[in-house]
């Protein structure tokens, strides 16, 4: 954000045939490392769940299908320079109720890899979505 490193979240690595092919953690320099069998992939950034910044694919794609594909070319080998620039995200907050109107406390309410539980009043916000 603003060019200042992002700790915290992970990147994930899935080859173009839809196989896992690796997780890392992000370090607190903002910088990530991992090993992954020489072919392609697509990366993605997700962030930790309270995070205001918004889950990406490489090179500012978001979906799979629009991201740009890493080559890894063998072991031992590095390909450098896979940087992400994150944009805040949208919020989504409401309240839940049950069938009657009274609020639901400790309800999860999810939208993919983002969640939030509702607090004793039964609202909620989760940060950090695409918009």
């Amino acid at each position: 954000m603003g060019g200042a490193p992002v700790a915290g979240g992970y990147v994930q690595a899935t080859g173009v045939a839809d196989e896992y092919g690796g997780y890392a953690n992000v370090a607190p320099d903002g910088s990530f490392s991992m090993e992954v069998a020489v072919g392609d992939f697509v990366l993605k950034y997700t962030g930790p769940g309270d995070s205001s910044l918004a889950d990406e694919y490489y090179d500012g794609a978001t979906s799979a299908d629009t991201a740009t594909v890493v080559h890894a070319v063998g072991p031992g080998a590095t390909t450098s320079d896979i940087d992400f620039t994150l944009d805040v995200g949208g919020t989504l907050s409401g309240t839940v109720t049950d069938a009657a109107g009274a609020p639901l406390a400790g309800a999860t309410v999810s939208t993919g890899y983002r969640s939030a539980t509702t607090a004793p009043d039964g609202t909620y916000t989760i940060h950090g979505l695409q918009t």
